[in-house]
């Protein structure tokens, strides 16, 4: 097969606002005029892919999330509200603030730019979530694509569960942040794009207690990705945008994550090229 015939698979991994690096990489696929044969999301990776494959654009998904940086009670004031406030929160009298928030009002902000079935999308989309009680990964693919995001989304420090046919399921990048098992698309390219970040700080600071927590969930998810790496199913290319330096819960850092993104992009058009070299020249 020619590099101009080649599919792409794209995944796209949670990290909370960290994903919103995801948007720029998105944008490359428009500029070269390449279409993913399948996109698989985790968490924010989840919504995000959403959007996309409900055939919106990634200039139009930025101007959209920039513009909520800027409007009063929208999405990231939501989600910037929702984080757990004080460790008092989490562990003193206030118990059923933490993990009481419910995943699918958050969504609304998103209002029609979501879809509300896989199968009204224009590119085919798989989500992961985690059952909590089963210990493994539920793979959602048709159905409410919104709930299913809703699962995908649920921290367990800041929203509570989602009850999908009558099972408790939990942020998916507790299994699997970064599934791009499921964006294999046979004889084609696979593109993974990583935003979990990790514990950035002065190595004699302690760190606090929720910052602890987060951070150590990071640290999980750092090493299931790295010993996903080392099987048989790996990506072609791997996109790491520089967001370390911001938190999980940073939804106010819109326009910086961005830029992390935008940053990468020269770097994965260099590699798409490689790959992919009368398509893209063609595009």
């Amino acid at each position: 097969m020619s590099g101009a015939d080649r599919p792409v698979g794209l995944a796209l991994g949670g990290g909370g606002a960290l994903g919103f690096a995801h948007v720029p990489i998105l944008e490359v696929f428009d500029e070269l005029g390449i279409r993913p044969a399948v996109i698989a999301g985790c968490s924010m990776g989840a919504i995000i892919g959403a959007a996309y494959a409900a055939g919106r654009s990634g200039r139009e998904i930025a101007g959209f999330l920039h513009g909520l940086r800027r409007q009063r009670g929208d999405l990231v004031q939501r989600l910037w509200r929702s984080r757990p406030r004080a460790v008092r929160e989490l562990f003193g009298p206030m118990r059923a603030t933490a993990g009481q928030l419910v995943a699918e009002t958050v969504l609304e902000a998103f209002g029609e730019r979501l879809p509300q079935t896989f199968e009204e999308l224009a590119i085919p989309l798989r989500i992961v979530a985690t059952d909590f009680y089963g210990w493994h990964e539920t793979l959602f693919t048709t159905g409410s694509v919104r709930e299913a995001m809703a699962a995908s989304m649920a921290l367990p420090l800041v929203f509570r569960p989602v009850m999908i046919g009558g099972r408790p399921h939990i942020d998916g990048g507790i299994l699997n942040p970064l599934p791009f098992e499921h964006a294999v698309v046979e004889g084609g390219v696979l593109v993974a794009v990583d935003v979990i970040g990790g514990p950035m700080g002065r190595p004699g600071r302690v760190p606090r207690r929720i910052e602890a927590m987060i951070g150590s969930s990071q640290l999980m998810m750092r090493a299931i990705t790295a010993e996903k790496m080392k099987g048989p199913i790996r990506p072609d290319i791997v996109i790491e945008p520089e967001v370390a330096r911001f938190r999980p819960l940073d939804f106010r850092q819109v326009d910086a994550i961005l830029a992390a993104g935008e940053a990468q992009k020269d770097e994965l058009k260099r590699r798409l090229g490689a790959l992919l070299a009368p398509r893209v020249a063609s595009g």
